[in-house]
């Protein structure tokens, strides 16, 4: 039975601690002998393209059918405190069997929190099964969600601009399946029109395109569909979720947190890099020494 409270608990941990409890953290999750495995679908596009209001739809299914459920929202982070701005989300509702969390992107890009990766391990070592991550949706360079991901879910709608632009993103390669919402909204056959051409100049013809209205009600049960069929699948892809790649992401942070602070009185350019280089060795020496103790 998987456990909220934990859960909760340890990646709140992950998200605000300091450098050493992280790595505590991290040496513990990534060292742990646990086999499970989450499927892990990943909702992009957007602005405005509804994959809250999808997301939402589909976890009411999945829990009915599957058991609990997380739902991992990332939303832009606020210029003044670093925290989430959750939009529309601060409506989501609490549903029974619902593990939802919002986490803000504090600056990274690809329309993810740092701490994702981590989330999605910390939730498979409690035995959730089922994870959604929805993006930021804040333009065009909101790929990562690729590497989090088993499978990639593309949100459009007609009135988002021409399907072009989706191409042009990066969001068109990434998707297993392209969801054209409010499809009660706007030229949509124009709008199909054209996503069936860019798929064709991606090399992406043979991805499932569905048309959806959360007002209608037009599509959903396909998509729902189709989201069992992958929740069915034996095993999920493989994950770039790898220790090294993890310890070289940590390596990362802890040489962005040295590099703060650094000055020099040197005079010029060449005394300058030299000084600076010089505290910086010494800094990112004495913060490892700390952390293996």
């Amino acid at each position: 039975m998987p456990n909220f409270k934990e859960t909760t608990k340890i990646i709140s941990m992950l998200e605000n601690g300091d450098l050493q409890t992280r790595y505590n953290l991290l040496r513990k999750i990534y060292s742990s002998d646990s086999e499970n495995c989450a499927k892990v679908i990943g909702f992009t596009g957007p602005p405005g393209a509804g994959k809250s209001t999808i997301i939402e739809k589909l976890s009411r299914w999945v829990v009915e059918k599957f058991g609990e459920t997380v739902i991992f929202a990332v939303d832009p982070s606020s210029h003044f405190s670093g925290g989430a701005i959750l939009g529309d989300r601060i409506r989501f509702f609490q549903e029974t069997g619902v593990y939802f969390r919002s986490f803000a992107t504090r600056r990274t890009y690809g329309g993810l929190s740092s701490v994702i990766r981590d989330a999605i391990r910390v939730c498979e070592m409690f035995n959730f099964k089922t994870i959604f991550v929805e993006t930021a949706g804040v333009g065009q360079n909101e790929i990562d969600v690729r590497n989090i991901s088993d499978y990639v879910v593309v949100v459009l709608t007609p009135l988002s601009g021409d399907a072009m632009q989706a191409l042009k993103a990066g969001l068109l390669e990434i998707g297993d399946c392209v969801v054209v919402n409010k499809a009660d909204e706007g030229p949509v056959e124009y709008f199909m029109r054209d996503l069936e051409l860019s798929l064709k100049i991606s090399n992406k013809k043979n991805t499932n395109v569905l048309k959806t209205s959360a007002v209608t009600g037009e599509g959903l049960k396909e998509l729902a569909t189709y989201i069992e069929t992958i929740l069915r699948s034996e095993k999920p892809k493989i994950r770039a979720n790898s220790v090294q790649a993890r310890v070289k992401t940590f390596f990362l942070e802890l040489i962005n947190k040295e590099v703060e602070g650094l000055d020099s009185t040197g005079g010029n350019f060449d005394e300058i890099l030299r000084d600076l280089v010089e505290q910086f060795g010494s800094r990112v020496s004495n913060s490892i020494k700390r952390l293996l103790g």
